[in-house]
């Protein structure tokens, strides 16, 4: 069996082209990753259920086409080189000198430059899981806490972030370089995947002098997702003296989530303290109503559509030693689906 980078410059051939599982799959199996970088890889690619997932997860700096498309092995070096010297000669765009070959449809080069327009470093407001930061807590490198006083410093330094969390010494600059190369796997691997999803996955394949047509079957197992999006959170508990001598705080609107899933099941939210601020607290906005303690605790909510916003408010019992004051928000929510 040759090496890996043998098999990225050989064609496969169409009648063995694997489903979207299998497109993943055969492209994680000669990258050599990590097992807590494998298991990231493939809670993340287990959310792709179809193509408008995949794009609202690109991120990572903005590629030419061509180097793209060499990452999602859809190309070989020598055929990236034959189109860039026609489009020279030509004058045509790249991507119609590829459609013209037929290494790309139509539809794939629509997808691809969709995806290509998502990729901007600089877009700080999107948290996809594809950003360098996430893929850092997904991975275990860095905590949820060290991520967000890297990027309030990043706002006001304006340097990148991986420059920041090495100078605060989050992590070092050889473990910042392991995550950008696993982020650009995974730019990879999502770019495949979109293929796959636009329903005709073509392999890389030489020019040749004829054309001809075929019928293709393309299976894709879907896994159940979730994606939970949160729209709105306050940063602080302000107590005041009347809520000491009251003994609770109300916080009402205080968290706007969307969560988007394709379980049946539902989906759980835990909801995990990050302060002894609290005895107890009740949260309101939910199918199922919730009271949890200084420990966290866990609701169920049950399927009711593909899409699900939800407002939460709050009543924080306030422990005995609290007094006055502004507190960081003490409460963390994450989801699981309901395997």
């Amino acid at each position: 069996m040759g090496s890996a980078s043998d098999r990225k410059d050989q064609p496969r051939s169409p009648d063995r082209e694997p489903p979207v599982t299998g497109v993943i799959d055969g492209m994680l199996h000669a990258k050599n990753l990590r097992p807590e970088e494998r298991q990231a890889v493939e809670r993340i690619c287990a959310q792709w259920a179809n193509l408008d997932d995949i794009l609202d997860a690109a991120a990572g700096p903005r590629e030419p086409i061509g180097e793209l498309l060499l990452e999602a092995g859809r190309l070989t070096r020598a055929q990236l080189d034959r189109a860039l010297g026609e489009q020279q000669s030509s004058k045509e765009r790249l991507g119609q000198v590829l459609v013209r070959h037929g290494w790309l449809d139509e539809t794939e080069l629509a997808a691809l430059l969709a995806f290509q327009e998502r990729l901007d470093a600089t877009r700080a407001g999107r948290a996809g899981p594809l950003q360098l930061g996430n893929l850092l807590v997904s991975t275990g490198r860095i905590t949820s806490e060290q991520l967000q006083d890297g990027i309030a410093r990043q706002t006001q330094s304006h340097q990148r972030l991986g420059e920041v969390l090495v100078a605060a010494g989050a992590i070092s600059e050889r473990e910042i370089a392991r995550g950008l190369k696993l982020q650009r796997i995974l730019v990879g691997v999502a770019l495949a995947a979109a293929f796959a999803l636009c329903g005709s996955p073509k392999p890389a394949r030489a020019a040749s002098a004829g054309f001809g047509s075929s019928t293709m079957k393309v299976s894709a197992t879907v896994l159940p997702y979730l994606r939970l999006q949160v729209l709105k959170q306050t940063s602080t508990l302000d107590v005041t003296p009347e809520d000491v001598a009251r003994g609770y705080i109300d916080a009402p609107a205080a968290t706007d989530l969307m969560a988007r899933t394709n379980d049946r099941n539902g989906f759980s939210l835990s909801f995990d303290t990050r302060s002894n601020v609290f005895r107890k607290a009740q949260v309101t906005g939910l199918v199922n109503g919730l009271e949890i303690g200084p420990e966290g605790g866990l609701v169920h909510q049950p399927f009711t559509g593909n899409q699900m916003l939800m407002r939460l408010s709050y009543r924080f019992f306030l422990a005995p030693e609290v007094g006055p004051g502004s507190y960081p928000w003490p409460l963390q929510i994450s989801s699981t689906v309901m395997y």
